[in-house]
């Protein structure tokens, strides 16, 4: 018990020192009134203010006392680190590392070290503190997959910058992500210009933000045409990630023209239930997807997508930290549009 009771304490004075309650230029209180404001023993605070100054958070000054190490903070974009979310999926490897691509070059830029990380314990976030603290990071770019809510509150209370980088839920932390709503439209905009007015929608899972914000996007943009979208025209996955509604629709009497496919590992499986019904896109059905990467024979087959910038997330999720870093201020977050690429999949039929 006196092992944790030490490990909670220290973690206390740390965050409080990372939060600025403690001058720089002033003393920290004596060992009595620590153990009085902690409620502990001297001796756990002994311990706690040895940690601190192997930390290099605080050092001692003989028969005085303890002070807070005074941190001068660069002017400059020098250092800052990545990190991943656990591992990488396969078909999100290349997003992943496209994003990767896009920091590194940035941050060569400016003639700054990127230090990247795969770890995805929440443990870790304190000694992250401490390196800011001790100057060692100026910060940290996170991909996509983080829990904001529970795990970055020891960055938040010692003032760290950080953002994350292809952000795909509704969270109000600094980050860099596609604008999806107007993803929706784009797509839906484009199958109108073709002439299509019964459109169905290959939809990811509807519980998640990205996807309802594509949703909502491509209605709209139909309903400027007048054009409803049913709701036993958006097709949903099952827990498989499966479409089991998907034959019994293009098999029916009256059948969509085009297919809205969100993402194009899902445009894939609209193609191979085609080909095995005999169905030919797209003198038969049109397609049109998002993003131009988790279908390696995309291009191949012909397929139209709106191509997610994943080097742009990179760069412009470095240019966010660095505002951040050098103006002391929180910027605002950043969204980015999708760029068509028009291919073969989509008939003119107007």
């Amino acid at each position: 018990m006196a092992r944790l009771h030490t490990v909670s304490v220290l973690d206390k004075v740390r965050g409080d020192i990372l939060a600025g309650k403690y001058c720089q230029v002033e003393f920290l209180p004596s060992e009595r009134r620590l153990a009085e404001l902690y409620d502990t023993g001297r001796g756990v605070i002994r311990t706690v203010l040895r940690k601190l100054r192997e930390e290099n958070l605080i050092y001692l000054i003989p028969d005085r006392g303890a002070k807070v190490v005074k941190i001068e903070k660069k002017q400059s974009l020098e250092r800052f680190l990545v990190r991943f979310s656990g591992h990488i999926a396969p078909k999100g490897a290349h997003e992943g590392m496209g994003i990767l691509t896009g920091i590194c070059a940035s941050a060569a830029e400016y003639n700054a070290e990127v230090i990247v990380s795969f770890s995805d314990k929440s443990i870790f976030m304190n000694e992250l503190a401490v390196r800011y603290a001790k100057g060692d990071i100026q910060g940290l770019i996170f991909l996509e997959g983080w829990d904001r809510a529970t795990m970055f509150s020891a960055l938040e209370t010692a003032g760290v910058p950080y953002l994350i980088a292809n952000q795909e839920v509704n969270d109000p932390a600094l980050c860099c992500q596609m604008d999806f709503r107007n993803i929706g439209r784009q797509a839906g905009r484009y199958l109108t210009g073709k002439g299509h007015r019964y459109i169905g929608v290959l939809a990811g899972s509807l519980d998640n933000y990205l996807y309802q914000e594509m949703l909502a996007g491509f209605r709209g943009a139909l309903a400027e045409d007048e054009i409803t979208l049913a709701k036993n025209d958006i097709l949903e996955p099952d827990r498989e990630g499966q479409y089991p509604d998907l034959k019994p629709t293009l098999l029916a009497s009256e059948r969509p023209t085009a297919f809205f496919a969100m993402r194009d590992h899902r445009a894939m499986k609209l193609y191979d239930t085609c080909r095995n019904l005999g169905i030919r896109i797209p003198e038969d059905i049109s397609v049109i997807s998002y993003d131009n990467i988790t279908w390696s024979d995309a291009e191949h087959v012909g397929l139209t997508t709106l191509e997610q910038p994943v080097e742009d997330i990179g760069h412009e999720s470095v240019e966010l930290l660095k505002e951040w870093i050098i103006s002391g201020t929180k910027p605002e977050s950043k969204k980015l549009y999708a760029k068509l690429i028009e291919r073969s999949s989509v008939k003119d039929i107007s």
